[in-house]
């Protein structure tokens, strides 16, 4: 259920607090990356990553630079995900 008011942007948890921060340093993050695949793109240095492909998309303007910072986001998810479930069955199948 979702409230009709957006009291989180208002008053702020600790939990609301620590999103937001973690959230900041993921951006941060990310945007760094970004910033020098951007730089290695313009000297000609193309990387063979999914974030260079993006980034060279982006560079052709078929991508901007928010599309590409969600969709590494996305990435950086699902690749924690993928990782915490493997492990979670080898745990499993070797106990």
């Amino acid at each position: 259920m979702t409230a009709p008011i957006p009291y989180w942007k208002f008053y702020q948890t600790e939990a609301v607090k620590k999103y937001l921060k973690g959230m900041k340093f993921l951006k941060e993050v990310i945007n760094q990356a970004i910033d020098r695949e951007i730089k290695a793109s313009e000297k000609g240095e193309i990387s063979a990553t999914l974030l260079g492909a993006m980034v060279k998309s982006h560079l052709e303007n078929e991508f901007t630079r928010e599309e590409i910072f969600r969709e590494a986001l996305t990435f950086l998810f699902a690749g924690f995900i993928c990782f915490l479930f493997m492990h979670l069955f080898l745990i499993y199948i070797f106990k």
